[in-house]
């Protein structure tokens, strides 16, 4: 599942938009100050964070430069009443990747959030490797030992979010809400068969698409038991 971290002060629209995200197989957690948002990012497993503008203690623009700061390159997106090219500006040039105003644009949230999921990472590696297997980015190309691996663009864009982690547990629904852009393609068994594609693709390479039942998916290099 997709964790969200919401800073925000207002309780009851942090409530609307806990109850809405949910129904779109987001988790989320919220916290109403902005000193409370930095600390919370810290160590925690996190994939985008929807902040505030008007916090009670600071500026939610400074929460997103501190974050930014930190080194901390998550997907950030400002939710503010606040509406003018000035502030928008602003927010942009301390590391926000998305502005939406409140509260007329609370339905657009959910699509927003699997946006700025889907973008490239601001500094993508123009080669990923693990274990000897390779994704060239740029080229859209896998490859071991030098011989290509034809995959089609979903199960290469799967086998490039979870090389980028290997060893990371990915729960299906994070896996789903970062990949597939219509929800009604969006399911368990579509995920499933898109492994399994991706599976068979890599049996050369030594490594595969570990299935954890009940808890998600991960790379990593293909054992004994590595059957399922």
């Amino acid at each position: 599942m997709t964790n969200v971290l919401l800073v925000e002060d207002d309780l009851a629209l942090c409530h609307l938009i806990k109850d809405w995200l949910s129904k779109e197989r987001f988790h989320v957690e919220f916290v109403t100050k902005g000193r409370l948002g930095i600390d919370m990012v810290v160590g925690q497993p996190f994939d985008v964070i929807v902040l505030d503008w008007d916090l009670p203690d600071i500026p939610g623009v400074e929460v997103c430069k501190e974050i930014r700061n930190s080194g901390c390159s998550l997907p950030i997106l400002m939710l503010t009443g606040k509406s003018s090219l000035a502030e928008k500006q602003r927010a942009f040039d301390v590391g926000a990747d998305d502005y939406l105003t409140k509260p007329d644009q609370i339905k657009e949230l959910a699509m927003r959030i699997k946006a700025v999921l889907r973008r490239p990472e601001s500094v993508e590696e123009p080669v990923l490797e693990f274990e000897g297997l390779k994704v060239e980015t740029e080229n859209l190309k896998a490859s071991f030992a030098g011989n290509v691996i034809k995959l089609m663009p979903r199960e290469f864009s799967l086998l490039s979010l979870l090389i980028k982690h290997p060893g990371h547990l990915f729960e299906a629904d994070a896996i789903l809400s970062r990949l597939w852009m219509d929800n009604q393609e969006a399911s368990q068994e579509a995920l499933r068969a898109s492994v399994k594609r991706l599976r068979k693709a890599l049996t050369s390479s030594g490594v595969t698409v570990k299935t954890v039942y009940g808890q998600g998916y991960r790379l990593q290099k293909e054992t004994q038991d590595d059957s399922d």
